[in-house]
């Protein structure tokens, strides 16, 4: 459907066809807790449910390499809607030393073929999801992202996110940077202006829809 290709998912559908092998059309009422990891993608899909209008939807993305100018990069990124987008976009998650992740151009032609991406290789910008779990109580994502950047500035970047069902989401990061002075962003892309509730906790409300943020590390940090 044109809207599909217009929001840019175009190249969401190619790599289904062409990198998961054989996926198999399920029905919602029998995928269980409501999550899938889509392994070659390096996305993680979830639910709380597919009846009610209260169902929360959620997507984790860590791909291994980056694939082309229609493939969101947006490495250890995460989309939450509830009633609404509550969080949206592929900027949710850091910049190092004012900068975000490396620009990407150039990509090779078919007849290159895959080996032109490789571990190292200027796309590899993982190494992406190095763990998953799920299960009826919750989902367990690590994502290492640390290829996406400047290896000038960034040593180490890795996230690790537990979705307690069915509408809690815990957020651990760990960076470390070449230089323990560069300055550290965590970056989210909010729905609607978020409001300063002390106390370390925003809150972001669209629509019927709101979402509670506290920070409970660094314990001393500044919010733009």
């Amino acid at each position: 459907p044109g809207v599909y290709v217009n929001e840019g998912s175009y190249d969401m559908f190619d790599q289904l066809i062409f990198e998961e092998n054989f996926p198999s059309p399920t029905a919602p009422a029998q995928l269980g807790c409501g999550t899938r990891h889509f392994a070659k993608l390096g996305w993680v899909a979830m639910r709380s449910g597919f009846t009610s209008v209260n169902d929360l939807a959620a997507l984790f993305i860590c791909q291994r390499y980056h694939w082309s100018d229609l493939d969101p990069y947006a490495q250890n990124s995460f989309h939450i809607m509830h009633r609404g987008w509550l969080i949206k976009g592929n900027k949710n998650t850091l910049y190092i030393d004012g900068q975000y992740q490396r620009f990407i151009q150039g990509y090779p032609t078919v007849a290159q073929g895959a080996q032109a991406y490789s571990p190292g290789s200027k796309y590899d910008v993982g190494p992406g999801i190095q763990a998953f779990e799920s299960n009826r109580t919750y989902d367990y994502i690590k994502g290492d992202a640390t290829n996406a950047y400047d290896q000038t500035k960034l040593k180490k970047f890795t996230r690790q996110l537990v979705y307690l069902k069915p509408d809690i989401f815990v957020i651990f990061d760990n960076v470390i940077t070449a230089n323990p002075d560069i300055e550290k962003k965590w970056v989210i892309v909010p729905a609607a202006a978020p409001m300063d509730m002390a106390n370390n906790v925003l809150r972001i409300t669209n629509g019927d829809g709101t979402l509670w943020i506290k920070r409970l590390l660094p314990l001393s940090a500044s919010v733009d």
